[in-house]
């Protein structure tokens, strides 16, 4: 093996890891494209693009419709949590309920 395919292998191999975390990424943000334009702009500062929180562990989002029905997050949406402000005054009652079905869905 020459010099060049060892290079050539190395390459394709970080290529390839590249796109298999972009796509695992991308997964994360799956729902309908006005929930997560909402999402990206009022929730990924602290629950991150990989739903696994920034702000502590009960700001993961990874399986919180396990935790919780759509229902109740809806309020802690609107209300707000122990670290979580209330988004009732920011966000639409409709962007509320899509948020609330789309996170209930994450099992």
């Amino acid at each position: 093996m020459n010099m060049k395919s060892v290079i050539e292998g190395v390459l394709l191999g970080a290529a390839l890891i590249g796109l298999l975390s972009a796509c695992a990424k991308s997964d994360m943000l799956d729902g309908p494209e006005s929930t997560m334009k909402v999402f990206r702009g009022q929730c990924i500062q602290c629950h991150g693009a990989d739903l696994k929180g920034r702000a502590g562990k009960q700001s993961n989002l990874l399986h919180v419709g396990s935790r919780m029905n759509a229902d109740q997050i809806r309020l802690v949406i609107e209300q707000g949590g122990t670290i979580m402000p209330p988004f009732a005054e920011k966000l639409t009652e409709q962007e509320i309920e899509e948020l609330a079905a789309w996170l209930a869905e994450k099992k």
